[in-house]
């Protein structure tokens, strides 16, 4: 059995020993710590919480799998397995699952957790330590002033002399004048000298034709409007459509709700069914705003978070109050 639950949380990120307690993991990725200024490698962490021991049915499951037994058999094998834990805590008051870690009891006799880190380490980084980093200091460059430079404008003299070339075309262009006057006015002063262009007509002889009058006298008909008709015409008129009422439309004011940069975590779950039953005992023990984490690309787990923060050292000071209600630590988890 022990063999069994060492291989399933190196697999799995959650695993419920029933009637006992769930075992989670997760892996924290590697990140900068501003307070102490150091540079903190990749880790994995191993924590427990005994307030979520109600039976999934996952381990029974795969121990019937495991070893050809019934369910109900199996059942009966876990239930033996989580006694003798109990026993040996309350005989020496500690107990050890081989590959997970050591189980004991606090002043306040509620169960206290600690994992064998030596089971939970990866290639990538082994033997990673923390590394101290020493901010940079840049001094900001000196800028000379610009020398102002002024500026000179240069204006370029026109000749008014002009060129022989002009000279000869203006005379050209006179002349040609001159000359066209010379010819129209000696051709009216030759045709009043003649008679071909003298006319026959006198304009003050009028010629005149006596007007005809008809006799028959031009009978005139009047059409008269009945009174109704003018009326309603007058009526039809002054008849003013009414003008468009222009309707008020009330728009809505969008607020847009922040979402925290940092959760802190509870426990992970792979179904969101388990993460609801953890979520719901967090907001029995007080925290009211405990939610669950979707999963992303980053996590495929359910994670059920207690507050949100938007600076990461109050998410660790409440993580010290968590860890006094669940017995064990959470986790911050940043948002990406």
């Amino acid at each position: 059995m022990e063999a069994m639950i060492n291989s399933l949380v190196k697999e799995h990120e959650f695993l419920v020993i029933p009637g006992f307690g769930a075992l989670l993991s997760h892996e924290v990725l590697a990140y900068f710590d501003t307070a102490k200024g150091k540079f903190v490698p990749s880790t994995r962490k191993l924590s427990f919480n005994e307030f979520v021991s109600q039976d999934d049915g996952f381990l029974a499951n795969y121990l019937s799998r495991k070893e050809s037994i019934t369910h109900q058999e199996a059942i009966l094998k876990i239930k033996a397995f989580v006694l003798s834990l109990r026993t040996d805590i309350a005989q020496s008051g500690s107990t050890e699952i081989n590959g997970v870690g050591t189980f004991g009891k606090n002043v306040e006799g509620k169960l206290v957790f600690e994992p064998n880190k030596n089971q939970f380490i990866k290639d990538e980084w082994y033997g990673f330590e923390p590394i101290p980093v020493k901010l940079v200091e840049r001094n900001n460059p000196v800028v000379s002033p610009m020398e102002a430079v002024e500026e000179v404008a240069f204006y370029e003299q026109q000749s008014t002399e002009t060129t022989s070339g002009s000279i000869k075309w203006y005379q050209w262009a006179s002349a040609a004048v001159l000359a066209g006057f010379l010819c129209y006015f000696s051709f009216f002063w030759m045709a009043e000298g003649g008679s071909i262009n003298k006319s026959d007509l006198n304009p003050f002889v009028a010629v005149t034709q006596p007007l005809e009058v008809d006799p028959t006298p031009v009978e005139t008909h009047m059409e008269i409007v009945p009174e109704e008709a003018m009326a309603s015409a007058v009526v039809d008129s002054l008849v003013v459509e009414p003008e468009p009422k222009e309707e008020m439309i009330e728009v809505q004011k969008i607020v847009e709700v922040k979402e925290p940069k940092y959760y802190l975590i509870a426990g992970a779950f792979k179904g969101r069914k388990q993460a609801q039953v953890l979520m719901d005992r967090m907001k029995q023990e007080g925290y009211t705003e405990a939610c669950i984490v979707g999963v992303d690309k980053y996590s495929s787990k359910y994670k059920v978070a207690v507050q949100g923060f938007d600076d990461q050292q109050l998410a660790l000071k409440a993580n010290v109050d968590l860890k006094k209600i669940i017995g064990e630590p959470g986790w911050v988890y940043k948002v990406r």
